[in-house]
């Protein structure tokens, strides 16, 4: 999901906000000499390889080269990265990642500032990576193919397309809607960008009972984790445990790259980085306005209550589309 038009400013209901265990904000920056490189944006090449990072082959059904069958510890997800590498870096460098079996990208990996980058850095994460896809992965490769990306922010579409190459392109392309993983202590838990039937389709957390019935009819998993709205989450949906991670590129609300781990618990997490280099980074870039999207979206965040009333004039307008069609 790209970002909502607010139009006054709010801040997090503190009685509301989900528990988050805090990560201390990094002091470091871009070396003074030399500035930073977009290639590797704070360094992400000297993270180790992790001891506990398991084989494809234990993992992986052959059937359907996606849900995974092994009981898997420990579970990252990485939801709206939006080409934020920096943001991208400071999360993957969290021991909790490091040594998780799996990372999953749920979505909305790459459309953004660096996005040939981005997608660089997650190939090197090899199989422990689970794809999935979310809306911009299709737009993306739409505006790779020379379509047209309908809605207001179809150009940021084909401007991220033109900074990735034919193996990006084909590396998004038929990514799964939904995978699902099996999760000590959680059980089998789907995972999905938007919900479990459409890549744009937009649940909140305060969705009436009936919409999240309507978008779960289908699912037999207890646990759900979607992202989408770029605002963290857990909750009890439709008797099933529908959990939000948030955005590592693009947070609404609150500063700070989001995550979750799961196993054997729910942990909603959140990743502190120095956003003045992280600036420095995404503006040396190629992509046109770098500056004034880091500014917006690294520097400043939209605020949770716009956030919340544009989506949901968005969810009731494609509830009753979905009513009449």
């Amino acid at each position: 999901m790209t970002a909502p038009q607010p139009d006054q400013a709010a801040r997090p209901d503190p009685a509301t906000a989900p528990d988050l265990e805090m990560r201390p904000d990094p002091q470091t920056g871009p070396d003074p000499e030399t500035g930073p490189d977009p290639e590797t944006a704070l360094g992400p090449e000297t993270v180790p390889e992790p001891e506990t990072a398991l084989d494809s082959e234990e993992v992986l059904d052959p059937e359907t080269g996606s849900d995974r069958m092994a009981v898997l510890d420990r579970v990252a997800v990485l939801a709206d990265i939006h080409g934020n590498l920096p943001a991208l870096n400071a999360v993957l460098a969290e021991p909790d990642v490091l040594t998780a079996d799996l990372v999953v990208l749920l979505g909305d990996i790459a459309l953004g500032p660096l996005p040939g980058p981005t997608l660089d850095r997650l190939a090197e994460l090899g199989d422990r990576a689970v794809w999935v896809h979310g809306n911009c992965e299709r737009e993306l490769v739409t505006a790779f193919d020379g379509g047209v990306v309908p809605g207001p922010f179809g150009g940021e579409a084909a401007k991220s397309a033109a900074l990735i190459e034919r193996a990006h392109r084909d590396r998004l392309d038929g990514l799964p809607l939904t995978v699902t993983l099996e999760v000590t202590g959680l059980g089998p838990v789907l995972f999905c960008h938007a919900s479990p039937r459409r890549d744009d389709e937009m649940v909140l957390v305060d969705s009436p009972p009936e919409r999240w019935a309507e978008v779960l009819a289908d699912v037999a998993e207890p646990v759900v984790v979607l992202g989408h709205t770029h605002m963290p989450f857990d909750r009890l949906a439709a008797g099933r445990r529908a959990v939000n991670p948030g955005s590592v590129g693009m947070p609404y609300g609150h500063a700070g790259a989001a995550w979750a781990l799961l196993g054997p618990e729910v942990s909603l997490r959140r990743t502190y980085y120095d956003t003045a280099a992280a600036t420095t980074v995404i503006a040396a870039g190629h992509f046109p306005g770098a500056a004034d999207w880091a500014a917006e979206y690294v520097i400043h965040q939209h605020p949770d209550r716009a956030a919340l009333e544009a989506f949901t004039q968005i969810a009731q307008q494609q509830a009753a589309e979905g009513a009449t069609g």
